[in-house]
């Protein structure tokens, strides 16, 4: 993923919050499932606290501990307060974060906020991807890319700090995209790929979706499979349908699971199936291409209505 870098003229704490000044210790005492731990990286153990540790952060070992320890903290320091952070339930401001939370981690697994860091104020600069999405980052962030040249010549991507970026954006840096969050498997109250198709080609106040009759006609082989109960194929009566070739199906029950979903006349991925299991949500996503996606000879893919 590509970026580009421009200046940005606060700082990781706008003018009117509340800030903090401290010199040591550099970062705050974790606590944990309600343990208190020293965030300084050779800090001695109790018992007690590696137990909960092999336990809740599948940390191996006492000398594991820094190395997890570290990539917390160095993942997300010095980035805007208002940096959404993806977790278990949703999205959540990287300030309000406290220790003993839940976050996705750098590799989409879930781990524990081992410490937060104080609140202090820098020279940021504003980070722009190729795929429209951005963050404010502190000129000391760090992260590791590969340039225009690195990648053609196949070399590992190097760490860099955001001013570097912005001093040297003309060699257009590059990041890796992060791995699928990683989840367990979600009880939903219908079927992924099914819902994908209602939101592809679904009546938006109904029950019914539409297509063509062959494609239409092997998703509804797909539904029956998931256990739903439908109607024959019939000609739609809406404009064009003639001229299109446009069929509907109805789907027994599914208007309903839509009201209970709160998605009845209002399109949407509602919040449940965002953190359901990869093969889930590839299941949605197949549903939405089926319907309403388009791949072309060179791999590029897209969806839109």
């Amino acid at each position: 993923m590509a970026t580009a870098v421009q200046n940005y003229t606060g700082s990781d704490e706008q003018e009117g919050r509340d800030t903090q000044e401290h010199d040591e210790p550099k970062y705050k005492i974790g606590v944990l499932a309600g343990l208190e731990f020293s965030t300084v990286p050779n800090a001695e153990l109790t018992k007690e606290q590696e137990n909960l540790l092999k336990d809740r952060c599948k940390v191996a070992a006492k000398r594991d501990y820094p190395a997890r320890l570290i990539e917390v903290i160095q993942a997300w320091e010095k980035l805007d307060v208002e940096t959404p952070i993806a977790t278990p339930n949703g999205w959540m401001r990287i300030g309000d974060l406290q220790a003993g939370d839940y976050v996705f981690g750098s590799n989409g697994r879930i781990v524990d906020v081992l410490a937060v860091q104080p609140i202090s104020k820098e020279t940021s600069f504003y980070v722009k991807f190729d795929d429209g999405s951005s963050i404010t980052a502190s000129e000391g962030h760090t992260w590791n890319t590969q340039t225009v040249k690195e990648r053609y010549a196949g070399k590992s991507a190097k760490e860099r700090s955001t001013k570097e970026l912005f001093e040297t954006q003309e060699q257009s840096h590059s990041i890796d995209l992060s791995p699928g969050l990683q989840t367990m498997c979600a009880e939903l109250p219908l079927d992924p790929y099914l819902l994908g198709c209602w939101l592809g080609d679904g009546y938006s106040k109904g029950g019914c979706i539409c297509g063509n009759i062959q494609d239409l006609s092997e998703s509804v082989s797909s539904f029956r499979k998931a256990g739903y109960e439908t109607s024959k194929p019939e000609k739609d009566g809406g404009k064009n349908s003639e001229v299109k070739n446009i069929w509907r199906v109805r789907i027994h029950g599914l208007s309903k699971t839509l009201h209970q979903l709160g998605i009845f006349g209002n399109k949407r991925i509602p919040k449940v199936y965002l953190r359901a299991s990869i093969p889930q949500r590839i299941a949605l996503l197949q549903g939405l291409m089926d319907t309403d996606g388009w791949a072309d000879g060179s791999g590029g893919c897209g969806w839109g209505q």
